[in-house]
């Protein structure tokens, strides 16, 4: 009955030693696959927060640009030919908005826009 006990004493802690020696030799080696699939979602995450953030500051610009400063000749740079207009006084391309919004600036040379919230 002893000899069984200590057995399994004896069992039990060689189990413990490899599960610990083997936790050890992963964090040792950088071979722990939680960490780096959490610190690759991190780099992911950073990469997508900076896009974002250039991304607003790209649409600020050209806001500011054109609709406050009335700078057209900045709207090559953001829209392309083949622009979609969402406005319906406006047709679709690129020449048509600038047209568009150079006949305005004129009729209206203090029209301004503000931004309220960048999401």
């Amino acid at each position: 009955m002893k000899l069984e006990k200590s057995l399994i004493v004896i069992i039990i802690s060689v189990f413990i030693l490899g599960i610990v020696s083997t936790l050890i030799f992963q964090a040792s080696t950088g071979n722990n696959k939680g960490n780096s699939i959490k610190s690759e979602n991190v780099a992911s995450v950073s990469k997508e927060v900076k896009e974002n953030e250039k991304n607003k500051k790209m649409v600020v610009d050209f806001y500011n640009e054109v609709f406050n400063k009335h700078n057209i000749d900045i709207i090559p740079k953001y829209v392309s030919e083949d622009y979609k207009q969402h406005n319906p006084f406006v047709a679709d391309g690129r020449k048509a908005f600038m047209d568009f919004f150079k006949e305005d600036f004129v009729k209206n040379p203090n029209s301004s826009a503000e931004i309220k919230r960048v999401v």
